[in-house]
């Protein structure tokens, strides 16, 4: 049956009047309203993925009023249409935005300070304090006094002088913190460099940890160390944290070698060295974490990682921070970072050890 034009512009209003807004129709889908307690983090897990959604109530009345005006004008069926492509348009639901960790600080290498003072012009060895945080104990190559030195981190300034009495420096290439038998923390001085290769005896210098960061001279007990294989050119020691531990000598030299020393050389004072392992060419200086699960050897700019001192486990090469003569390197006391140094004016480069690789 035809119905009267009002009739028709009646039902035309009454439907378009039962529209609503896509915020409303969002609101009919979401969830109740205790749902809102609901944690952020529980939210984004159960929340589906992000679909375009329609308002379908709305969108459904709209065309099957369209349908029951298939004889009415074609303005009026025009209206009805653009009311029906507002209704049924597809709606995003809003997004919750994926939860992200912040990415952790990573800690890179950095220059502590500059080791400029006239004292110091040919750093040689490094070796970190076990009674002092904040000081790396050091020396000069050849040519020096028998004395070493404390350096501040923060600013490479030189906070205590210690000299050895009785003793006439040759070539002081290397130092190493250890514990002695009864415990106490103790410096290794290595005076072992021999480039000509003519010395028929080397000597290891030992000294308790200074307590006090203050000028001094103290008397070190002396040990006399002859290599089973004939003279060797050295720069490098490793020194065990156990108590009364052993000390290495780490050759320079083209077909460098490890060389462990008599076993209780320190009782009697003196030691034969024979060689325990290779290493590469020419290394300056080595350094180990107490567990001995990371040994590293320095040439230069060159770097080497091992796995203990005689191992089959594969070798690890890397390259130092440049640095004009590259020399000395140690672990920090708490093994967190490695420092290096250099001969001449030198910056003190912090490392972190987990990223020599």
């Amino acid at each position: 049956m035809k119905l009267p034009n009002r009739v028709s512009v009646a039902l035309i209003v009454v439907a378009t009047t039962a529209l609503f807004t896509p915020e409303q129709a969002w609101g009919e889908l979401a969830p109740p309203a205790h749902a809102a307690a609901v944690s952020t983090l529980t939210r984004a897990a159960a929340a589906p993925s992000p679909r375009a959604v329609v308002a379908p109530a709305k969108c459904k009345k709209l065309r099957r009023a369209l349908k029951r005006t298939k004889k009415s004008s074609v303005t009026k069926r025009r209206v009805l249409r653009k009311r029906i492509k507002v209704a049924c348009k597809k709606i995003s639901p809003p997004v919750t935005p994926p939860l992200t960790t912040p990415a952790p600080d990573v800690e890179r290498t950095r220059t502590m300070c500059t080791i400029s003072n006239p004292r110091l012009p040919e750093v040689s060895g490094l070796t970190s304090s076990e009674l002092h945080p904040d000081i790396l104990w050091t020396h000069n190559d050849s040519g020096d006094q028998a004395r070493i030195f404390a350096i501040n981190l923060s600013n490479c300034a030189i906070v205590a002088e210690v000299g050895l009495t009785g003793v006439v420096a040759r070539d002081f290439e290397a130092i190493g913190r250890g514990v002695d038998n009864s415990g106490t923390s103790v410096l290794w001085i290595a005076d072992i460099g021999d480039n000509a290769q003519s010395r028929a005896n080397v000597t290891l210098y030992r000294i308790p940890e200074p307590a006090m960061l203050t000028d001094q001279v103290v008397a070190p007990d002396a040990f006399t160390i002859t290599y089973a294989d004939g003279a060797r050119n050295a720069e490098g020691i490793l020194v065990s944290h156990a108590q009364g531990g052993p000390v290495w000598i780490v050759s320079k030299e083209a077909n460098g070698g490890i060389y462990e020393l008599t076993a209780g050389f320190q009782q009697v004072g003196s030691a034969v060295a024979t060689r325990i392992a290779d290493v590469p060419s020419f290394l300056t200086d080595a350094a180990a974490k107490a567990d001995w699960s990371t040994v590293v050897l320095r040439s230069g700019d060159f770097g080497q990682i091992r796995h203990g001192l005689v191992t089959n486990e594969p070798t690890v090469n890397f390259t130092f921070p440049h640095q004009p003569q590259g020399e000395a390197v140690t672990f920090s006391a708490d093994e967190r970072y490695v420092y290096i140094a250099s001969e001449g004016v030198s910056e003190l480069i912090r490392i972190p050890s987990d990223q020599l690789r």
